[in-house]
């Protein structure tokens, strides 16, 4: 799946982060991010939740 097309998919909340997790680069808690973690199945269910969705292709390509 392209970035961009996983992209569109976050945004109007049609797959959703279960959970995040903390990254750190480096020594020091100031190069610390939050990392969202996403399931394939949120992805693999967004045709059958949006079947006005048509990509033509599987998404996972």
């Amino acid at each position: 799946m392209r970035r961009v097309d996983f992209d569109w998919m976050v945004r109007p909340g049609w797959v959703r982060s279960p959970q995040s997790i903390e990254v750190r680069f480096g020594m020091s808690r100031a190069g610390a991010v939050d990392v969202a973690l996403y399931t394939a199945a949120s992805i693999d269910a967004v045709p059958a939740a949006h079947p006005e969705v048509d990509c033509g292709l599987p998404l996972w390509l």
